[in-house]
């Protein structure tokens, strides 16, 4: 692999990235705003149920929300749209192999993730003090998994496909698992 070209194409990916607002505001500064915004709503009073306060359980539903995002939800699209557009047949005109392509297009969304994540923690820790993740490792395996949202991109033909399965996948998966609703919210028999 051409490693001066696959820097080339991750900074050509950033700056492109750089170059759309809403999915920046979206994916680096929504999930600090909404642990501020739900902070200032819910507190951080210790939950006698699950023995924790409020940011303490927030702050990974946020991160679970960012992987799924910037996994489910941007790449297939992304890379559909590019498929659509000939952007991708370009790039086989090139002597760059599809290798460093889909490596400097992970590495960009993976980075993204990780600066979102960094940001999220980071006000968590520095405003509310909560307690450190009892899993960090598998925190930070979520974090990377969040990628595996080029299999979708490699499986659907178009970028309305791909955002309408992403779609399908990343909304339940929101919901159920307490990231948009504290699982203590809903009305009694909705959680188990």
């Amino acid at each position: 692999m051409n490693g001066q070209a696959y820097l080339k194409l991750t900074w050509a990916q950033v700056r492109l990235y750089l170059r759309e607002p809403a999915a920046l505001f979206f994916t680096l500064a929504f999930p600090p705003m909404l642990l501020l915004l739900f902070r200032a709503a819910f507190g951080n009073a210790i939950n006698p149920t699950y023995r924790v306060g409020f940011v303490d359980s927030y702050t990974p539903a946020l991160i679970a929300l960012v992987a799924g995002t910037v996994g489910l939800m941007s790449p297939p699209v992304k890379t559909a749209s590019d498929r659509e557009s000939g952007v991708l047949k370009r790039f086989q005109a090139t002597p760059l192999s599809a290798r460093v392509y889909l490596l400097a297009d992970l590495t960009t969304a993976l980075g993204v993730n990780l600066i979102a994540v960094a940001l999220t923690v980071a006000l968590g820790f520095a405003v509310y003090h909560p307690a450190p993740p009892r899993h960090p490792l598998a925190m930070a395996g979520a974090t990377v998994l969040g990628g595996l949202g080029y299999l979708l991109a490699a499986l659907l033909p178009t970028a309305r496909t791909a955002q309408a399965v992403g779609s399908v996948l990343f909304f339940p998966m929101m919901f159920l698992s307490s990231t948009s609703i504290p699982l203590d919210l809903p009305p009694p028999g909705c959680n188990g």
